[in-house]
């Protein structure tokens, strides 16, 4: 079973990963430390097309991503670097439905027929930090195909940077996640360090 999980996720995450070609495949949006591992994506990705944004789909996973029964596990990052349009709570509740929807069913759909659940993203405005445009938080509730089918719940924050104002407009949306409530110290150890190094 944990061997069929292995081959879902790197089908999802590898293969179905379309090639970046040029300069743009070099620039690393989000610095993270040496052992997390990295991956770089066209979007829409291949398992939510639908997705209404043209761009770059970055990924940052933690060491203990996979841990799905620690504390901890389900915790990476991952940025949106798009061409800019207007984003708002209720509009990232879609997105994200349409994304986890997509990506759990590109998994599990075959393995647990049974076990699949709706995707339901909820998300809060907050005020935020400088020097953000906007900012967010809030919950996905799905399930785990790359695990065992349980369901799970994923906490979030969200945050655009003002590239859109730049010269050369493009929107960058950062997404934090973690299994682990934003009050967990994973949260002050690891996820809110990466803010800082985030690139448009």
């Amino acid at each position: 079973m944990r061997l069929i999980s292995s081959l879902a996720l790197l089908i999802v995450l590898f293969t179905l990963a379309l090639p970046i070609r040029g300069d743009e495949a070099r620039v690393d949006l989000l610095p993270a430390p040496a052992d997390w591992r990295s991956e770089l994506i066209d979007m829409p990705p291949p398992f939510a097309p639908t997705l209404d944004y043209e761009g770059q789909l970055h990924v940052k996973f933690s060491p203990t991503w996979r841990q799905f029964d620690a504390a901890d596990g389900w915790t990476y990052a991952f940025v949106w670097r798009v061409v800019p349009q207007e984003v708002d709570a209720a509009r990232l509740e879609s997105d994200l439905e349409t994304y986890f929807g997509g990506l759990m069913t590109a998994v599990g759909a075959e393995r647990y027929p049974d076990k699949a659940v709706p995707t339901v993203a909820e998300l809060q405005a907050v005020e935020p930090d400088d020097p953000w445009l906007q900012q967010w938080r809030g919950t996905v509730r799905t399930w785990n195909p790359f695990g065992d089918g349980e369901p799970v719940t994923l906490h979030f924050e969200i945050r655009e940077m003002g590239c859109r104002l730049s010269e050369k407009p493009q929107q960058t949306l950062l997404f934090l996640v973690s299994k682990a409530p934003r009050t967990a110290p994973v949260w002050a150890s690891s996820l809110r360090g990466l803010v800082a190094g985030a690139q448009c």
